[in-house]
Parts: structure tokens; sequence; C-alpha cells
């Protein structure tokens, strides 16, 4: 994420052996969110 510039809000666990993560680029109020990705 520090190469793309982007600062870590959140990283919490959402399930077994999966976390849910979210960024914003610096002074921003919008995150974006990189949800645990399912096995189908």
């Amino acid at each position: 994420m520090e190469k793309l510039g982007f600062e870590e809000r959140r990283d919490v666990p959402f399930g077994p052996g999966m976390r849910w993560i979210e960024v914003e680029p610096p002074g921003s109020s919008t995150s974006i969110a990189l949800p645990p990705l399912s096995e189908v």
C-alpha cells in the first residue's frame, strides 16, 4: 500500500483465516475495500 500512497484505514478479521481491509488516498474521505475472495 505504501508504494501506491494509500493509507490503511481498517484491517479486521472477517471469518476464519480472512481479513477485511480498507485503504484510502491521503486526505480523502472515500475508502476502497479489499474484501476476502470467495473460493468458487
